[in-house]
């Protein structure tokens, strides 16, 4: 048996293609694109071709297969996922004879009846007798010879149709799930500054090594239908980390495209981490925001803002992703965390508001001193209380929602602008240790 599973397995190995260049674009939402160039020995004629170097998340029916100027066909496709185990084994042996050897070295030949995880029915040939043989006492299981359609990994088994007898390049392309990738921003805040790393994390459970390929991220929401479906456990997967090379990034499509500057590789059941771009650092500024709403306890934002751009050290499409904010302890030099928060994917110019959580020391709270109906007209008097607990002076903006489009603010002691249709913004500075009072009727009809 081992002389023949070692046989079947250099049949395979043997015609896996020879490598040659290698590309590999992972995309947002866990799959990839994998492309190769290969060169393949064929046999005149139509013919049988076990490609067996695939990932076993793979989507058969994505292949794209192309030889150089067509010389050959590709007839049909069969995916081949059933692999081989002491259960597939066994299951197309039912049926036919098979020795078992036991821990004392005793053997018992006949026909498979049954099996399963704890024992296996044999049928003496001769006395029709049924053994039940405990597979506890197993020590080997002779078979005459390995059954057919035996596939130790997934393979694509190709019908090929070739001119003549020779070495082919074939270009394909495969579309597999189980890779993704996601960007943590490590920013350190100081002053009014704020650096930022972005790191990727490239996540590899497709079933698949990809040895020094040529890597692309693809940022954006790209439309994809899931109609291939196959169940596959996720082990556990272990990290590594290189810091030297860095993505170069341009626009394509509706999307954006990091490209790595060197070959990368990234093992299978592996979370590879890298970085984007260089740690850029940017002005920032320091800024507060509280929803209004009488009815309910809302607590001030802690919110830093930047914009993207060159002007401000930046000026890279951001992908979405987390940033995590650090603070120097200036007492003892340590880094300290002081929050994080997602951000979408952030393109040239744009502003990015960063929520690091509740600030402490600036306390708001809303209330509705006054509420009539008139008529149709329901007419509320508002007055919000601000006290800043902290030394120095801040800026706070106070988004202010009324529910209604058609309102009017007939009475108030402040300035405002129109967010939406529904929605006013205040823009409050106030100095270390004071308190702001801000009141003001609306008015709104009711239909």
């Amino acid at each position: 048996m081992i002389k023949n599973l070692i046989f079947i397995i250099s049949i395979i190995l043997c015609i896996i293609p020879l490598n040659a260049e290698e590309n590999l674009t992972i995309y947002n939402d866990n799959f990839a694109v994998f492309r190769t160039k290969l060169e393949i020995q064929l046999e005149k004629g139509l013919q049988s071709y076990l490609y067996s170097d695939i990932p076993a998340q793979i989507e058969p029916i994505s292949l794209i297969f192309k030889s150089k100027d067509d010389k050959i066909k590709l007839h049909s496709q069969n995916y081949e996922y059933d692999l081989a185990n002491s259960d597939t084994i066994l299951n197309k042996y039912l049926n036919s004879n098979i020795t078992v050897c036991l821990k004392d070295n005793s053997e018992y030949s006949g026909t498979l009846t049954f099996f399963d995880f704890n024992a296996i029915g044999l049928q003496d040939d001769k006395s029709k007798e049924l053994y039940l043989i405990n597979k506890s006492e197993f020590k080997s299981i002779k078979l005459a010879n390995l059954p057919g359609n035996f596939y130790i990994k997934p393979t694509l088994n190709w019908l090929l149709d070739s001119p003549a007898k020779g070495k082919y390049p074939i270009d394909i392309s495969y579309i597999t799930k189980g890779l993704s990738w996601f960007i943590t921003y490590n920013a350190v805040l100081k002053n009014n500054t704020l650096q930022i790393s972005p790191w990727v994390s490239i996540n590899n459970h497709s079933g698949r090594s990809y040895n020094s390929v040529n890597l692309k991220l693809l940022a954006g929401d790209v439309a994809k239908r899931d109609n291939y479906r196959r169940s596959d456990k996720l082990n556990v997967m272990e990290m590594t980390a290189m810091g030297s090379p860095t993505f170069q990034e341009k626009d394509f499509s509706d999307y954006h495209l990091y490209t790595l500057d060197q070959k990368a590789s990234v093992a299978d059941k592996q979370v590879k981490q890298m970085l984007l771009f260089e740690p850029k650092t940017v002005n920032v500024k320091k800024i507060y925001k509280y929803q209004s709403n009488a009815l309910a306890d809302n607590k001030v934002q802690s919110v830093i803002t930047f914009k993207n751009s060159k002007k401000n050290g930046l000026g890279i499409p951001l992908p979405t992703g987390i940033v995590k904010v650090y603070q120097v302890d200036d007492s003892d030099g340590n880094l300290e965390f002081i929050g994080e928060d997602n951000i979408s994917h952030t393109s040239l110019d744009q502003e990015v508001s960063v929520n690091i959580g509740n600030a402490f020391d600036i306390i708001a709270k809303t209330k509705i001193v006054k509420d009539n109906t008139i008529r149709n007209d329901r007419e509320q008097e508002f007055e919000l209380t601000i006290e800043n607990k902290k030394k120095e002076a801040i800026k706070i903006f106070i988004m202010h929602t009324i529910g209604y489009n058609d309102y009017q603010i007939i009475e108030k002691n402040f300035d405002f602008i129109n967010t939406d249709a529904y929605t006013i913004t205040i823009e409050k500075n106030i100095k270390g240790g004071e308190t702001a009072i801000l009141r003001w009727v609306q008015r709104v009809k009711r239909r």
